[in-house]
């Protein structure tokens, strides 16, 4: 009976904590590559990207992001994150180059 006693202590204090950080780490940090994008487009006044056939995209307000909005209406293309509903789609800026 003692030796039941030890390993459901053992289990409560390093398994169960061990499962609820992978877990928690799982759902806050999606893999890596998911929802990377790569988006050609023109910077517009409302601080949006717009591509050619219409899709906006609001630029996180960053340091990255700022400068983007910066070139507004330069065509550019951006390596990103996406996040956001289909209608409020949020582009996190990894990088980006002016294109013509």
């Amino acid at each position: 009976m003692r030796n039941v006693r030890v390993i459901v202590v053992a289990v409560c204090l390093f398994v169960v904590p061990l499962v609820l950080a992978v877990t928690l780490e799982m759902t806050t940090n999606p893999s890596p590559g998911a929802g990377e994008v790569v988006v050609t487009g023109v910077v517009n006044p409302s601080g949006q990207l717009v591509t050619d056939d219409g899709k906006a995209f609001y630029v996180e307000e960053d340091d990255a992001g700022k400068a983007l909005v910066a070139l507004n209406g330069k065509k550019v293309q951006v390596k990103g994150v996406v996040t956001g509903k289909e209608d409020e789609k949020i582009i996190t800026v990894k990088s980006f180059r002016e294109t013509t």
